[in-house]
Order: structure tokens, then sequence, then C-alpha cells
């Protein structure tokens, strides 16, 4: 039995106004194609991106401060941060990445 092989575009129909993930994108009234790279963000996104991030810092640094409570050793905190901080650097890096 031979192998058939997937069409390079494939094409969903969608309700217009859905919001879907990112990688399926509005091409006319309903129809979404998986090949093109725009990213598809939605309203209110970017707050709740910011509301994370502010959440994983504050917990990030209560980690810290029982990294130190144990033996009062400055560098366990800072490596804790420093994970941290790296963590949210990549994040950031990837979601400038999407927007371009």
């Amino acid at each position: 039995m031979p192998v058939q092989s997937l069409p390079e575009t494939v094409q969903v129909l969608r309700p217009p106004g859905t919001w879907t993930v990112p990688g399926a994108f509005v091409f006319g009234r309903g129809v979404y194609n998986a090949v093109m790279t725009t990213p598809s963000i939605p309203p209110g996104a970017e707050k709740i991106i910011r509301r994370l991030m502010i959440a994983i810092t504050i917990w990030g640094a209560i980690l810290a401060l029982g990294a130190w409570t144990l033996n009062h050793d400055i560098r366990r905190p800072a490596v804790v941060m420093t994970c941290v901080l790296g963590f949210l650097g990549f994040w950031l890096a990837m979601l400038r990445t999407l927007r371009r």
C-alpha cells in the first residue's frame, strides 16, 4: 500500500472570531491556515503574562529567603534568584522573537 503525503497547506474551518492556539491564523472569513507564522495574541494576554512574571518573581524571592534561612549563606539565594531571573529572561526573549 503506497504512503500518501500530506498537503503543504492545511486549512481548517472555524467560526469567525474564535481565538485558537498560535500557529493557526485567519485568512478570510473563518478559514485558518496553519502554515503562516504570524502570531495571534488574544486581547489582555500581555496583562496576564505581566502578572504571571511578577508572581514568579515573588515566588522565587520566597524560595530564596527559605534557602538563606537554612544556613545564612548568601550563595544559596543568589543561585535561586539567578535561576528564576534566567527563566524569566528566556521567556521574555521568546516573547520578543514571537512578536517579530
